[in-house]
C-alpha cells in the first residue's frame, strides 16, 4: 500500500532546491577524484548526466523553468566532455547523448521509439 499526501514532494512542482542532489554529485566525484578511484568516478559522471536529462524534463512548467533549465544546461556542457571521455560509456550513449546536447525535444521523442 503506498500513500501520496497533496503537500508530499511527489505532488510538488520541480523546485531549485532538488538541484541539491546534483551538489551532492559534484562532492562524489571530488571524493572518487581525490581518492584515484576511477571506475567510481567514471559511474559517477555517467548518473550525474542522466540525473540531469532528468531534471531537465521535470522541471518543465515549473514556476523557475528557465532559471533551472539554464542551470541544468550549464551543468550538463560542463560534464558532457568528461562523459564522451569516459570508456564505460557506449558509443551508442555517447551519440543519444550528444543529441541532447543539441535538441532536448529530439532526443525525448528519439527515447519514445528506443523505448
Amino acid at each position: 500500500y503506498y500513500r501520496q499526501t497533496p503537500n508530499s514532494i511527489m505532488n510538488s512542482d520541480f523546485n531549485i532546491s532538488r538541484l541539491d542532489f546534483l551538489e551532492a554529485l559534484d562532492q562524489r566525484l571530488e571524493f572518487f577524484k581525490k581518492i584515484n578511484n576511477e571506475l567510481l568516478y567514471k559511474q559517477t559522471i555517467k548518473t550525474y548526466v542522466n540525473v540531469l536529462k532528468e531534471y531537465y524534463f521535470k522541471c518543465k512548467n515549473s514556476k523557475n523553468e528557465e532559471q533551472i533549465i539554464k542551470k541544468i544546461r550549464d551543468k550538463y556542457k560542463k560534464k558532457f566532455i568528461e562523459y564522451m571521455n569516459n570508456n564505460e560509456v557506449s558509443f551508442k550513449d555517447k551519440i543519444i547523448n550528444s543529441i541532447f546536447l543539441i535538441s532536448p525535444g529530439i532526443y525525448k521523442n528519439m527515447k519514445k521509439l528506443i523505448e
